[in-house]
């Protein structure tokens, strides 16, 4: 029986590259991502049943917002059993309580998403022609605003009473100035928000 003084193998190993998600050609582009800007986003138009399903990603420290400028689903508006489109935080919120759409008419609801990602579905079951979306995406920092003197754009609005004080405690307009803020709430579509003064103080400039 023959003998060896040493034996060498040799193997091939290989690892396969990450695939990105497959796309779906009648739904356009998938994974958006949003810098702290506002940009066009659309649904191309499309004949007949159809899933889609949109990742959208920005920053950290920031959140963002879909705006529905035009809709074209056409099924009776309020009647959104079959064919619709819906937004939420993840894909486990969907479909949505509150922010889902259909039919011809912009809906009159604005969707701000609680941390830096929102998913976003289209869902066509029915025979519908010319199908189509087009919105508006924004992303907020949620770090302050480019205003110091009006302090943080963004106030998030928790469970209870959130205090708000406008410009910053501690801090006084010396001159003219017009601050905006948006106030968010968790977005679950079941609960309300109230502003109420518990005082406010205008007076002229020295």
């Amino acid at each position: 029986m023959p003998t060896f003084d040493e034996i060498s193998v040799y193997y091939i190993c290989s690892i396969p590259a990450k695939s990105a998600p497959p796309t779906n050609a009648n739904c356009g582009e998938q994974s958006v991502n949003v810098v702290e800007d506002v940009r066009p986003f659309s649904i191309p138009e499309h004949d007949g049943p159809r899933e889609c399903t949109y990742f959208f990603t920005s920053e950290n420290d920031t959140v963002m917002s879909f705006l529905i400028t035009r809709i074209a689903i056409g099924t009776e508006e309020g009647k959104c059993d079959n064919d619709y489109i819906t937004i939420g935080d993840a894909d486990k919120d969907l479909p949505h309580t509150r922010y889902t759409a259909c039919g011809n008419k912009r809906p009159n609801w604005q969707f701000f998403s609680t941390r830096n990602q929102m998913t976003l579905k289209l869902m066509i079951r029915s025979l519908l022609n010319n199908v189509s979306v087009m919105a508006m995406v924004s992303a907020y920092s949620l770090d302050g605003d480019d205003h110091s003197i009006c302090g943080k754009g963004i106030i998030h609005v928790g469970t209870g009473r959130t205090e708000f004080s406008s410009p910053p405690h501690g801090s006084k307009l010396k001159s003219n100035a017009i601050c905006f803020y948006k106030l968010l709430g968790n977005n679950s579509g079941d609960e309300n928000m109230a502003f109420s003064f518990q005082s406010f103080n205008v007076s002229d400039f020295p």
